[in-house]
């Protein structure tokens, strides 16, 4: 991982018909967060940012996939790289190949991390 100054967008897959996947999903994303920035690295993780934020929007805007991308895409065009969490569906998920496209019209490099146990 590039040891630049600025700062990680971390992306990772989230929603899914069965809670017990996005809880998984959500805990890996707090244990990537912690784990970057306990190495001094600055991190935005989208799911830790807004899961529990979530539950203070209106059902009719949480619901919503394009409301959250709104917010995460003015964030990702700021950011110095962006970190693919390679949690299982990845490689399919809607959310991160928006990020992905993103990333690449903007510039940004793109690297990936594994899950941490």
């Amino acid at each position: 991982m590039s040891t630049d100054t600025g700062f990680i967008y971390l992306a990772q897959p989230y929603s899914s018909p069965d809670p017990a996947v996005i809880q998984y999903r959500v805990d890996q994303a707090f244990k990537a967060t912690s784990k970057l920035m306990s190495e001094g690295r600055i991190v935005f993780s989208p799911i830790v940012h807004t899961h529990e934020l979530g539950k203070w929007i209106p059902e009719r805007l949480a619901s919503q996939h394009e409301f959250w991308m709104k917010q995460d895409i003015a964030i990702l065009r700021h950011a110095s790289i962006l970190v693919i969490l390679q949690l299982p569906g990845w490689d399919i998920s809607k959310g991160v190949a928006q990020e992905i496209m993103v990333a690449e019209l903007c510039q940004i490099p793109i690297t990936f991390m594994e899950p941490v146990v």
